[in-house]
């Protein structure tokens, strides 16, 4: 059960969280000022904080969401060959998942907040 679980998580999903997650931080705050849309956003009276803590915020709603789904396909398909995993196990690989990819999108995120170009954020956050 323990091989079946850790197998349900292969690397296409952890590559695909990982893209998501670089992608994500990387764009975050230094896309929006490639863009030029920077700017307009911080000419309203919205403390920069609360800026960056929208876009964390609504990263780790998203990717809850993603990791919910991506567990319950697994089990899905997982029941639907005939083998036996219990919910728990899934979820726990889930969960851990979840918080290694919040932590892979934090740190994007903040690295996104110290360079100004879009490119630069995502380059020193490895390869996406």
């Amino acid at each position: 059960e323990g091989f079946l679980t850790t197998e349900s998580f292969n690397t296409m999903f952890l590559l695909l969280f990982a893209i998501f997650a670089i992608s994500f931080g990387a764009g975050a705050t230094a896309g929006e000022e490639d863009r030029g849309t920077m700017n307009l956003l911080l000419s309203m009276p919205i403390p920069r904080w609360r800026v960056v803590l929208e876009k964390f915020l609504y990263f780790v709603v998203a990717l809850a969401f993603l990791m919910l789904v991506a567990a319950v396909i697994v089990w899905v398909s997982v029941l639907l060959v005939g083998e036996k995993l219990a919910f728990i196990a899934v979820a726990r690989v889930s969960v851990q998942g979840f918080f290694l990819f919040l932590a892979i999108g934090a740190i994007s995120l903040f690295i996104s907040t110290l360079f100004s170009l879009d490119s630069a954020a995502r380059t020193s956050c490895g390869p996406s």
